[in-house]
C-alpha cells in the first residue's frame, strides 16, 4: 500500500511539474481550484482586492456586538449636591471604594435628586434598568454574548459545509440585526440577555463563515496578508464604534445606528459568489467554473487552458478515507505527542481569552470615558497586529508566541506597583496597553499557528476545542474586573502567562515547515526539530533550506 501511495505521488508531482511548463497536457489534465486561485491572484489586484474587502465588512462591524455593551451600560459618575453626601464622600479613603459604591450601601441611605444626581447627559441601560448596584448583572451582559458564541460554533462547523460559507454568513448577519433592532425595544433585563445572546451567535457566525469564504477566495501566497488586512478592519471599527456612540447620547438610537450598519455591511454580501471551492467539494463543478472565470476576468487574467476542457479537482493526492470520531480518538491514544500539544494549545487559548477580554473590558474602569478608552485600543490593536506580523517573519511562529507571553510576564508585575500622575494615568494603565498589545498580537498569531500544528486529520477537532476553550475563559473574562486588588488580579495573570511561555518552549516551529496531514507526520516532525521527547524542548533543529541543511540550537 505503501509503495502504490509513493507511486501515486510521484506521478502527482510530475504532473505538477509538466503544468507548470505546460499547464494542460494530454497526460495532465486536471487543474486544482487552488492552483487556478493561485494563478488569478498570484499578484495582487486592486479590483480583487476591493472585493475581498467586501467580504471583509463582516470583521469591522463583528466588533460592535463584542464591546457594544461597554458604551450603552457604563456607571456615570457621580455628583454631590447635599452636605451629607460630601462629608462621606471625603470619608472615602481607599482607591478601591468609590462613591457609586457608596450609593449603594444601605446603611448610609444616600437618595438619587436629593443627595447626588448623575454627572452625565447620556442614557444608559446601568441607571434606565437600574443596575447601578448590580455590577455582577452588567458583567453577564457582556458575557452571555460568548454564551451565544458557544452555541453558534458547533452550528457553524455543520452547516458551513452544507449550505455554504456566504449563505452562512448572511444568517449570521440576519440573525445580529434583527437582535440589534429588538434591542432598540427591550423594557427587561431578560430581553437584554436574549439579545446579546443572538448578537453572539450572529455576529461568530456571519465573521466565521465570511472569514472562510475570503481565505477560500485568495490565493494561499496572500493569505497572511488578507489575514492581517482583516485584524486591520477590526481594529479599525473599533476606532469606529467609540466615534459613533460619542456623537450619539442616547442608547437606544446607538442600537439604531449600528442595526443600519450591520445592513449596509451583510447586503453586499448578496452579490458575491459562493467559494469555488466549497462549490467543488459539492460536486458543483459547473457552478465553480463559472466562478473562477469570472474570478479570472475581474483580475483581468487570461488563463493558459481553457477551464470547460479540463478536469477541475481539489486535489492532485490520493484520497484518503476520512476519519469518524472513534477512529480520531484511537489514533490520539496511540500517537499520545498530538494528545499533548493539543492540550498546550488549549491552555494556550484559554489563557489568551481570559487575559485579553478580562483586559480589554477592563478599560473603561481606568476613569476616563469609554469612547477614549476603546479609541486607545484600536489603535494599541493595529500595532499589535502589524508588529505580530513582523515578529512571524523574523522569529518564526512558536518563538514569537514566546516572546509575546514572556513580554506579558515582565508587565503584569510591574503594574502591581501603586503609582498614579493624574486622575486618569497611572502605571497600572501604562501596562495595560502595553499587555494588550502583546496579547493581541499573541491572539492572532494562535490561530495561525494551531492550524499549522495540528494535523490535517485532527485539524477540524482541535480548532473545534481550542474555540470553545477560548469561548469559555471569554465568557469569565470580564469577571477578571470584579478582583477589587490590583496585586491579586495581575498576579494571577502573570502566573497564567508565564505558564504559556513556560510550554511554548516544548512545542514545535511551523513557519516554512511541511504541514502534518497524519498523527504519525507529528511524532516525525518533533523527531526532526529535535523534540520526541518533552525534556529535551530547548534543544530544536532548524531547517536553513529546502535541501534539508540544518543548524542545531541549544
Amino acid at each position: 500500500f505503501k509503495l502504490s501511495y509513493y507511486n501515486e505521488y510521484k506521478s502527482y508531482l510530475s504532473c505538477k511539474m509538466e503544468r507548470k511548463i505546460y499547464p494542460v497536457s494530454e497526460d495532465c489534465d486536471e487543474v486544482t481550484v487552488d492552483e487556478v486561485i493561485q494563478e488569478i491572484g498570484s499578484k495582487v489586484n486592486i479590483k480583487m482586492f476591493l472585493l475581498a474587502s467586501i467580504g471583509m465588512l463582516v470583521s469591522p462591524v463583528g466588533v460592535y456586538g463584542s464591546y457594544i455593551m461597554e458604551f450603552v451600560s457604563f456607571i456615570p459618575d457621580i455628583h454631590c449636591i447635599s452636605d451629607r453626601c460630601s462629608e462621606k464622600a471625603k470619608e472615602l479613603t481607599s482607591d478601591t471604594v468609590k462613591l457609586a459604591d457608596l450609593i449603594c450601601n444601605d446603611t448610609v441611605g444616600l437618595q438619587h435628586d436629593i443627595d447626588y444626581i448623575f454627572d452625565s447627559n447620556r442614557t444608559t441601560i446601568a441607571i434606565d434598568f437600574d443596575l447601578i448596584c448590580s455590577k455582577e448583572k452588567l458583567s453577564l451582559l457582556r458575557s452571555f454574548y460568548f454564551v451565544g458564541g458557544a452555541i453558534a460554533l458547533p452550528l457553524c462547523s455543520f452547516f458551513m459545509d452544507l449550505i455554504g460559507r456566504r449563505k452562512l454568513s448572511l444568517i449570521g448577519g440576519t440573525i445580529i440585526t434583527s437582535a440589534t433592532v429588538w434591542a432598540v425595544f427591550c423594557t427587561s433585563y431578560l430581553q437584554l440577555v436574549i439579545v446579546r445572546i443572538l448578537q453572539g451567535m450572529g455576529n461568530y457566525l456571519g465573521y466565521a463563515a465570511g472569514f472562510v469564504w475570503i481565505m477560500e477566495f485568495v490565493p494561499e501566497t496572500l493569505r497572511v496578508v488578507y489575514t492581517l488586512w482583516s485584524m486591520l478592519l477590526w481594529a479599525i471599527g473599533m476606532i469606529n464604534m467609540s466615534f459613533i456612540t460619542y456623537l450619539i447620547s442616547d442608547w437606544r438610537l446607538v442600537f439604531v445606528a449600528i442595526s443600519i450598519i450591520y445592513i449596509l455591511s451583510y447586503v453586499p454580501l448578496l452579490f458575491l459568489p459562493n467559494s469555488p471551492r466549497h462549490l467543488r467539494s459539492a460536486g458543483k463543478v459547473r457552478q465553480s467554473k463559472k466562478v473562477l472565470k469570472k474570478y479570472a476576468q475581474i483580475a483581468n487574467v487570461e488563463l493558459d487552458y481553457d477551464l470547460d476542457k479540463v478536469n477541475l479537482v481539489l486535489d492532485h493526492k490520493v484520497e484518503t478515507e476520512a476519519l469518524n470520531f472513534m477512529d480520531m480518538i484511537k489514533v490520539l491514544i496511540k500517537h499520545k505527542v498530538v494528545v499533548v500539544e493539543g492540550c498546550i494549545l488549549f491552555w494556550a487559548w484559554f489563557v489568551l481569552g481570559l487575559l485579553y477580554y478580562g483586559i480589554a473590558y477592563g478599560w473603561s474602569e481606568f476613569g476616563d470615558s469609554p469612547y477614549l478608552n476603546y479609541s486607545y485600543q484600536g489603535i494599541s490593536e493595529i500595532v499589535a497586529y502589524l508588529l505580530m506580523a513582523v515578529l512571524s517573519k523574523f522569529l518564526g511562529r512558536r518563538f514569537s508566541l514566546i516572546v509575546l507571553f514572556m513580554g506579558t510576564t515582565v508587565l503584569f508585575p510591574i503594574g502591581i506597583i501603586n503609582w498614579i500622575w493624574t486622575d486618569v494615568w497611572n502605571l497600572t494603565r501604562l501596562v495595560s496597553h502595553g499587555a494588550l498589545i502583546l496579547q493581541t498580537a499573541a491572539f492572532g498569531l494562535t490561530y495561525l499557528y494551531t492550524g499549522e500544528v495540528a494535523p490535517t486529520s485532527h485539524r477540524g477537532l482541535a480548532m473545534s476545542l481550542c474555540n470553545t476553550m477560548s469561548l469559555l475563559s471569554s465568557f469569565m473574562g470580564p469577571f477578571l474586573g470584579l478582583i477589587k486588588s490590583d496585586k491579586v488580579r495581575l498576579s494571577l495573570c502573570t502566573f497564567m502567562a508565564a505558564t504559556v511561555a513556560f510550554l511554548a518552549f516544548h512545542m514545535p516551529e511551523t513557519k516554512e515547515e511541511v504541514i502534518p496531514e497524519l498523527a504519525m507526520d507529528v511524532s516525525q516532525r518533533r523527531r526532526n526539530q529535535g523534540l520526541n521527547k518533552f525534556s529535551g524542548a530547548f534543544r530544536f533543529n532548524v531547517n536553513k533550506s529546502n535541501r534539508g541543511a540544518r543548524s542545531n540550537i541549544t
